[in-house]
């Protein structure tokens, strides 16, 4: 996932296709995601994650 801080808070978004050849989606990850078998989560869901690059790397907020 791409991580941005949005109101205070760290947002997850994919980074792309997903797939186990898709390399360019898991190079631009800033976070490996886990989630629960079960399937779809709905927005907004709380996950927990695996932090690859530090804060300073992520994707910058939008301007306001």
């Amino acid at each position: 996932a791409e991580l941005k801080r949005e109101s205070g808070e760290t947002v997850a978004r994919l980074t792309g296709p997903q797939g186990s050849g898709l390399l360019t989606s898991m190079a631009r990850a800033d976070a490996l995601l886990i989630l629960p078998d079960h399937g779809n989560l709905p927005a907004g869901a709380m996950v927990q994650a695996i932090v690859l690059r530090d804060e300073s790397a992520w994707s910058a907020d939008p301007p306001a």
